[in-house]
């Protein structure tokens, strides 16, 4: 990627520049960053992805977000965002990611759907090569497969050359459970809207969940409407179990029968209805896309025809909450259709009189900006009591929102629940936003019954024979 303009020396995080925070969620922050004095042929920009620091203070979750680095790093896929390195600032943990230019999936869609929905040869090969990947994840030839869990528009990458990049694998969220194996029942990861039923019902899981999300991803861009999207948590959780799925071509008559076939296949409520791979699904839809014509010219095409007028910098590798998609709905025509019926019938005088008022309409002054915003904190364990500094809001427990004036400076968010360990986030109010959380469990108190505690075991150095020192990286190939 290449910035446009002069660039402007951000603050120094050991051996990066930092250049722009993305994003903060339960887990991590996500940095936008340039590697100083690089003397090897690694990207200049690259994406750090740094544990939030009441997260770090926790040893064993520590040691799982840098060994997950480490087999990821391992991944090998022209459809994977690559992990570059990991390691670790004075404390402050971090994976280096490959920067992408490009736009998530969630904010394409947002663009393409107010057109209608889109065309059906772009669903097939932006799934075909998300199976790809998800492919390639699942037949991990190391240790047990990993399943992705929580594949959703905005973990995929669309770039501004047409490829398309599975991101965000949660590496610390797929393992905190274990800290405190109690605290596993009734917790769900991954987006609502995208889990497969048997994840809502508790049952075991497998590579099979992550091609359920990848068939309402399809299903989804091709009819350009959401599939499970209920008023609240708790009715989307009723629509995902329930799994009623009607083919896509009943929204979109140009999706073919084959395309309509696959889409059904992953989303059979039954997981031993769907495909025997996500591999068998991205060889199907593969040759859909091949009858379509589709290329990679085309996704390209449209991302920078809908995104026209942001330079590069903007079109980075984000993860930004896009704003809601309106589906577009079929009575949404036929009003239309009724509308200009009475338009037609109550004469020219009518008609003339709104052309006036357009014109009026259209010279006057855009509405300015909302003053206000607000913040909707969640957090893991629901129920959390939650303090927002300086805001003058009282105190409130999660799920809990905020509505607050717009403001550039940063405000403070506290969270607290018994037996857990308090957290604190730093947000600024600068738009509406989504603010997820994750306690960590409390230390318990020794068990005095049992006999004397046993003694630590010693620290472990990060990377044995490597130098330690700020910025030191750790080579994602090597075992701790």
């Amino acid at each position: 990627m290449v910035y446009s303009g002069p660039h402007v020396s951000g603050p120094r995080f050991g051996n990066y520049e930092l250049l722009d925070r993305i994003a903060v969620g339960g887990m991590a922050q996500l940095w936008s960053a340039r590697r100083v004095n690089a003397a090897d042929a690694s990207p200049p920009t690259v994406v750090l992805k740094r544990l939030l620091p009441h997260l770090a203070q926790e040893p064993r979750l520590v040691r799982m977000f840098l060994g997950e680095a480490r087999r990821l790093a391992r991944l090998h896929h022209p459809n994977i965002v690559r992990v570059l390195e990991c390691g670790e600032v004075d404390g402050d943990y971090y994976i280096a990611l490959e920067h992408v230019p490009g736009r998530d999936l969630a904010q394409l869609l947002d663009r393409l759907v107010r057109g209608g929905p889109p065309p059906p040869g772009l669903g097939a090969a932006i799934v075909r090569d998300l199976c790809r990947a998800l492919a390639h994840v699942h037949d991990a030839d190391e240790g047990p497969s990993l399943v992705h869990r929580d594949v959703n528009p905005a973990n995929i990458m669309v770039g501004l050359t047409g490829e398309v990049k599975l991101l965000d694998f949660g590496i610390a969220k797929q393992l905190i459970d274990s800290l405190d194996p109690t605290t596993r029942s009734g917790l769900l990861r991954g987006k609502l809207g995208y889990l497969a039923p048997e994840a809502i019902d508790g049952a075991e899981i497998d590579a099979r969940v992550d091609q359920f999300a990848a068939g309402i991803v399809l299903h989804e861009l091709l009819t350009g409407r959401r599939l499970f999207a209920g008023r609240n948590d708790m009715q989307t959780m009723g629509l995902v179990r329930a799994a009623r799925v009607s083919p896509p071509s009943d929204v979109n008559p140009l999706v073919p029968p084959a395309l309509d076939r696959i889409c059904m296949q992953a989303l059979a409520r039954d997981p031993q209805a769907r495909f025997d791979s996500c591999a068998t699904m991205a060889k199907q839809l593969g040759e859909v896309t091949e009858t379509l014509a589709w290329s990679a010219a085309q996704t390209a095409a449209l991302v920078r025809e809908r995104f026209a007028g942001q330079d590069e910098r903007e079109l980075s590798h984000t993860q930004r909450a896009a704003p809601s998609r309106r589906p577009m709905q079929r009575g949404a025509v036929a009003l239309g259709c009724i509308a200009i019926a009475v338009a037609v019938a109550v004469g020219p005088r009518l008609l003339h009189r709104a052309g006036r008022r357009a014109e009026v309409e259209k010279a006057a002054p855009p509405p300015p900006a909302a003053a206000s915003v607000t913040l909707l904190v969640r957090s893991i364990p629901t129920a959390a009591m939650v303090t927002l500094d300086g805001s003058g809001h009282p105190p409130g427990r999660t799920p809990l929102t905020f509505v607050m004036p717009r403001r550039s400076a940063p405000v403070r968010v506290h969270v607290a629940a018994s037996g857990y360990r308090d957290a604190e986030v730093t947000v600024t109010p600068s738009e509406n936003r989504e603010l997820s959380v994750t306690l960590l469990p409390a230390p318990r108190p020794p068990d005095h019954r049992q006999g004397p505690t046993r003694k630590p075991a010693p620290t472990r150095k990060l990377s044995p024979g490597r130098p330690t020192g700020v910025g030191a990286p750790i080579d994602p190939f090597s075992e701790p």
